[in-house]
């Protein structure tokens, strides 16, 4: 049914202005929860097994709770780019 959907936003212009918005959204949001992920283990495991500053320890507190906020984003985004496609399919004029 998505591809259906989408092979008719496809021939919309603001359609497809639209979902190119979500797209670059959504990227950068998944992008940046997995740096942050990775950034979150890199300084636990800093602080745990080498001996780090403490400091590290509540960076990487502060990595994790970004790392899960900009996931659910990434999710709030995706969910908007398969609501738009549907949405013009639904709503859509057949030329």
């Amino acid at each position: 049914m998505f591809w259906a959907a989408y092979g008719r936003a496809r021939t919309d212009s603001v359609v497809m202005g639209r979902l190119d918005n979500f797209l670059n959204l959504y990227g950068f949001c998944r992008n940046t929860a997995l740096v942050a992920f990775v950034d979150a283990a890199l300084l636990y495991w800093s602080y745990r097994w080498n001996g780090g500053p403490e400091v590290h320890l509540h960076w990487s507190w502060a990595a994790t709770a970004v790392g899960v906020g900009m996931t659910f984003r990434y999710l709030k985004f995706f969910r908007h780019y398969a609501v738009e496609v549907f949405t013009s399919y639904a709503h859509g004029k057949d030329k």
